[in-house]
């Protein structure tokens, strides 16, 4: 089934959409940047998906692992809604960085340079092989923040799932079957705004000796099969030229959903059978094509502490359990 466009989804337990009312503005913000969200009303929508064994067992295959999601009614693993619930972009649609030019849930006068920067994901009910299931989407929060280099426009999008099933299982009225809080920043090209004190100490925490280890190295050809399932156009992942001459990255970026993915599966096979039901984590710093990358999962009280890592640099963390 192609996925659809649906205005008429109504989940009453969602927070209210974010607006300009609500947007506090720093004191030394760029006006072009601060009048991009100005007038910025982004939707409520909802977009509808069956969850097909393909793609499950597609996204198996790039991740180097067994297939745990193959036949009707296998629950699909935490995460791995990640490949489905895709927009068809035409290709006159597109913008200079591969991206579709309009976005529902960023100002169509937007800062170009686009980075993932984490995600929170809560798991009441697993979706299944053969699901309809309804996501509907909202902007929760948009903030304009100074930082290192420049300034940001950080946007946190809240996607919830919901099926017919679950509502069926769980006698609720609106069947949410999972809440994911997605963290998107664009990049400004202005001046970056000064820095008073000291910077802070971004020394990470120690941590537990880890459990479970493992290295990879994502090659040219698994970037290009992610983005071929995930319908990503963004040309980091693809165009050496783009990706260094053009946004400044040493190589080819990794997907950042491929990293925390291939971290949450360290995770999901060290807690065996039981699903994972919550997984949060932060992209750090990009990770690059063709380097090695270790995976670590340290148990702790409540679950597992997440971290990856490439040539000694923190790519990303994060918690599951």
């Amino acid at each position: 089934m192609e996925e659809c466009s649906s205005n008429n989804v109504v989940v009453q337990s969602l927070p209210e959409p974010w607006t300009p009312a609500r947007l506090d503005v720093p004191d030394e913000a760029p006006a072009e940047l601060v009048g991009m969200v100005g007038d910025f009303a982004p939707p409520v929508f909802g977009t509808t998906s069956v969850i097909d064994p393909w793609r499950a067992q597609a996204l198996a295959g790039v991740l180097g692992v067994e297939p745990p999601a193959e036949r009707e009614g296998d629950p699909l693993p935490l995460g791995w809604q990640e490949v489905y619930f895709r927009d068809p972009i035409a290709r006159g649609t597109l913008a200079e960085d591969g991206h579709a030019a309009d976005h529902a849930l960023m100002p169509t006068n937007r800062p170009r340079r686009r980075v993932f920067g984490g995600a929170t994901m809560d798991l009441t009910t697993p979706l299944r092989v053969g699901d309809e299931v309804t996501r509907l989407s909202l902007l929760e929060d948009c903030r304009i923040r100074p930082g290192r280099t420049g300034w940001l426009l950080v946007l946190t999008e809240l996607h919830a799932y919901t099926t017919a099933e679950n509502s069926e299982i769980s006698g609720s009225q609106d069947g949410l079957a999972l809440t994911e809080r997605r963290k998107v920043v664009l990049r400004y090209d202005g001046a970056a705004p000064a820095q008073s004190g000291p910077r802070a100490d971004r020394t990470p925490p120690p941590r537990p000796e880890p459990e479970i280890t493992t290295t990879l190295t994502p090659d040219p050809v698994t970037l290009f099969r992610f983005s071929a399932l995930t319908y990503n156009p963004h040309r980091i992942h693809y165009d050496h030229r783009y990706a260094t001459g053009v946004e400044g990255h040493a190589d080819l970026v990794v997907h950042g959903p491929l990293s925390a993915l291939l971290l949450l599966d360290v995770a999901r096979r060290a807690t065996g059978p039981k699903p994972l039901t919550h997984y949060d984590f932060s992209l750090l710093t990009p990770a690059y094509v063709d380097r090695a990358t270790t995976f670590t999962a340290s148990r702790d009280d409540e679950g597992w502490t997440l971290t990856g890592t490439q040539k000694g640099r923190r790519i990303i963390s994060g918690n599951a359990h």
